[in-house]
């Protein structure tokens, strides 16, 4: 990829930021920090970097995951996602040489354009099933407390008496009146 289109790239990704930052919250200048660092190594042919980029780049990496996971994917996001992960890999690639983010970016690009493995489909469904488990065992206590408030009104139902259905007063049927007659 050239410098320009790096530049290019790197433009688009803070402009989606600038506009769209809000959808990760305070976690926003973790991006703005990589991007910064993105391009000063770009700009001064840096050939290598220091560890703590590296592990932000992990880090906002695992972001992305988690809120595919658990987030709404606008196609924006899955955009910015796109040019995103194509910076860190050309930097990887070039600069860090490093196989977990290289393996972690080629995995985020692939989820958020529907293509991942069916390998992978199911590693990411056994790590949502785990998170299910622990978040469905959990209950507010305000929960507990109606659950057993209901409890108690089927308790009592089941205990008492079968009732002997009160009979209804059904009305007479009128008589038919031939109008005829009249």
């Amino acid at each position: 990829m050239s410098e320009e289109k790096i530049m290019q790239n790197l433009a688009d990704i803070r402009s989606f930021l600038s506009d769209n930052g809000h959808v990760f919250g305070p976690r926003v200048e973790l991006f703005k920090k990589i991007l910064g660092y993105s391009e000063y190594c770009i700009k001064n042919d840096v050939t290598q970097v220091e560890q703590k980029y590296c592990q932000d780049v992990m880090e906002s990496l695992n972001l992305l995951q988690y809120m595919y996971i658990n987030d709404v994917i606008s196609n924006e996001l899955a955009n910015f996602v796109g040019e995103y992960t194509l910076l860190i890999f050309n930097i990887n690639s070039n600069i860090m040489k490093d196989s977990e983010i290289d393996k972690r970016c080629r995995f985020v690009e692939r989820i958020y354009k529907d293509s991942f493995s069916i390998k992978e489909a199911f590693t990411f469904m056994k790590e949502i099933i785990k998170r299910y488990n622990a978040v469905s065992s959990y209950a507010l206590p305000s929960v507990e407390l109606s659950r057993h408030y209901l409890d108690s009104f089927k308790n009592k139902e089941s205990n008492e008496a079968p009732k002997e259905e009160k009979k209804v007063c059904k009305p007479n049927p009128t008589p038919k009146v031939d109008y005829s007659k009249f």
